[in-house]
């Protein structure tokens, strides 16, 4: 039996929603690194209203958005949007 990633790697994150599929499906983990700086167009682990997810981030006009993979337009970073880590890997379920 495959160990749990949570085991492996202190800084996995299991996907619980489909909002960034197909790049991450539910049940798959993303390894997050928590000290590094977000870019334009890198998946984040963010808090939005106290759930955690992964969200595209994206910068327009010097504002920082983040939205899912489906939709273009998604939530300004700032009050209720914070931006947990960088995803640095996706990691299929088992």
């Amino acid at each position: 039996m495959l160990p749990n990633p949570a085991e492996l790697w202190p800084d996995a994150v299991q996907i619980r929603d489909a909002v960034m599929a197909p790049r991450v499906w539910p049940g798959w983990w993303v390894r997050v690194d928590r000290g590094a700086v977000a870019q334009p167009g890198d998946l984040v682990l963010v808090r939005i209203a106290g759930d955690v997810t992964v969200r595209e981030l994206d910068e327009w006009g010097g504002r920082r958005w983040v939205h899912p993979h489906c939709a273009p337009v998604g939530m300004l970073v700032g009050p209720g949007v914070e931006i947990l880590g960088v995803v640095r890997s996706v990691v299929d379920a088992p």
